[in-house]
């Protein structure tokens, strides 16, 4: 894993919702590795439509460039290979919130991020989410 790459899972589908927006909807996925780590995320099904059952790759990450990990904006230039080539989908947000629940064998982190108002609800065990900070990042996903 790239030293960009704060977190990377592989999640299976269990529930597509279209919702009320045209070309969105709001999907929640389990962790095969990570039975305790769950994912909801809206995403722009036109550009990237999904389906119930499906098995999806998701990382987050600081930035794209691999040489070059510095939080920038500027894309790799074009020498430089993206973190994003290998990917199907990508946007770009912030990390808002984070919410500690503490139960009785696990500490439960969730954190909430916006991708211009597309957005993501992570929750898992505290140690799967510790590098996670409040910071700009980076949503890849593949199936």
């Amino acid at each position: 894993m790239p030293a960009n790459v704060l977190f990377s899972d592989i999640f299976r589908i269990e529930a597509v919702d279209p919702g009320k927006y045209d070309r969105v909807a709001r999907f929640d996925a389990q962790s095969i590795a990570n039975s305790d780590v769950k994912l909801s995320l809206d995403i722009n099904t036109e550009l990237y439509p999904v389906f119930t059952g499906e098995t999806i790759t998701i990382a987050i990450a600081g930035s794209l460039g691999e040489q070059n990990p510095s939080r920038s904006w500027r894309p790799p230039k074009p020498d430089e290979k993206s973190l994003a080539d290998d990917y199907d989908y990508v946007m770009y947000g912030k990390i808002y919130k984070f919410a500690e629940t503490a139960t009785n064998d696990k500490d439960k982190l969730t954190l909430y991020a916006s991708f211009g108002g597309l957005l993501l609800s992570l929750e898992g065990n505290y140690r799967h989410l510790a590098s996670l900070k409040q910071e700009q990042i980076y949503i890849l996903i593949r199936k």
